[in-house]
């Protein structure tokens, strides 16, 4: 997660100028325009803003004076760009996209702590120039909008994944932070699939926990992701390596485990598909433990 420095944004506007001088991208689109308007907020005691939108599958970003045309305009496509999603696991609420000119990256990012706003979110953007010099204009305070991370930045797992990978999302972040009952979300994924027909249980039993099954996967990724990173930002090379040996270790007994409980007698009608969310589900409270000791340690 980015660390909101305080800068100077006359330096940090010259900066961004000479650095998107040399853009050479598609034609920029408005965010008055867009169909969904992910972030935004001001600089400098309301002087200057940023906004951040998708339409029709690319993102813009927007960098100017808070009255009248931005001065800064770029447009990507969406898959172009460098997302990082909540992670669940986390203390913090925190989503970014990057967008690139060259080998320059623009990353908005926009973090809130869990629990009601009160107008804590934070937010800003982070500059790394071709020789990973780093650049960060933090947000005004109290400027943020969306002030739920999720609701803004947030929209673009599903942009990126489906419209109801959101909802399970949603189910794991209405727990407490220690991740206790993430079983409770277990067929969340697959209920949304049945009501909009995107599976038929009277087809095929397993279908719809075969995709709930790939979704706890991707989570458990996720998160084993950002544990590993925690764990590298605090220098715990063994930590490192007993984790990605734990790992290897819980895929191979998960693995085995379901495969049996797929052919048992009674089993389920998810079969093996439903036991992979199921470890995923336990997996993703440890995982959850790593990241918030990590943090608690950082």
């Amino acid at each position: 997660m980015p660390t909101i420095e305080k800068v100077a944004t006359v330096g940090l506007f010259v900066i961004f100028a000479s650095i998107f001088s040399t853009a050479g991208a598609q034609n920029p689109e408005t965010c008055e325009s867009a169909d969904d308007f992910l972030f935004s907020c001001t600089f400098d005691g309301g002087a200057r803003k940023v906004g951040l939108c998708h339409n029709n599958g690319n993102i813009t970003y927007e960098f100017g004076p808070a009255q009248g045309a931005a001065d800064l305009s770029m447009t990507r496509n969406l898959e172009d760009a460098d997302y990082t999603p909540f992670a669940w696991a986390s203390r913090n609420i925190f989503e970014s996209i990057a967008l690139f000119n060259g080998d320059t990256r623009y990353e908005v990012f926009s973090s809130t702590e869990r629990g009601p706003y009160n107008g804590r979110t934070k937010g800003g953007i982070v500059v790394t120039t071709p020789n990973n010099a780093t650049i960060t204009l933090a947000c005004d305070a109290g400027s943020v909008w969306p002030l739920d991370p999720l609701e803004g930045i947030g929209q673009i797992n599903s942009l990126m994944h489906g419209q109801n990978t959101d909802i399970l999302s949603h189910c794991l972040r209405a727990l407490p932070n220690d991740g206790a009952g993430s079983s409770q979300c277990i067929g969340t994924y697959r209920e949304s699939q049945i009501i909009n027909g995107s599976c038929d249980v009277s087809l095929d039993k397993t279908q719809c926990w075969q995709r709930e099954s790939d979704q706890w996967s991707d989570l458990v990724e996720v998160v084993y992701t950002q544990a590993l990173a925690a764990l590298e930002n605090n220098g715990d090379a063994q930590w490192l390596s007993d984790l990605e040996a734990s790992q290897r270790s819980w895929a191979q007994t998960r693995d085995l485990d379901c495969k049996m409980k797929g052919v048992l007698p009674f089993s389920p009608d998810g079969g093996a598909a439903m036991c992979h969310a199921e470890y995923a589900a336990d997996r993703m409270m440890f995982l959850n433990a790593v990241v918030s000791f990590s943090e608690f340690e950082g």
